[in-house]
């Protein structure tokens, strides 16, 4: 259906797959189906995991199947809290 193209990962040297067309599409509708696509995985806040950062707070997602998008919406001087730890497997 689309065809991607493959990259490494620099960080874990393993294979990236990147859409940049749909076969069987003109460029122009390709183009559009993909922004409307990435837009809406970007855009849905019905998509979104939000979450209220307390002390002690855990979040796990499996990022074979996350999209993630940064939102900048807290106050100027807050402080954001994040890390980043990957399990094997």
């Amino acid at each position: 259906m689309a065809q991607a193209y493959n990259r490494l990962s620099p960080e874990f040297r393993q294979r990236l797959h990147v859409t940049r067309y749909i076969v069987g599409y003109k460029k122009e509708e390709s183009d559009y189906l993909l922004k409307f696509l990435y837009d809406h995985i970007a855009l849905s806040q019905d998509l979104q995991a939000r979450v209220r950062w307390l002390p002690g707070t855990v979040v796990v997602w499996d990022n074979r199947v996350a999209a993630q998008s940064a939102l900048v919406d807290w106050a100027d001087g807050q402080r954001r809290p994040s890390g980043q730890n990957h399990a094997p497997g």
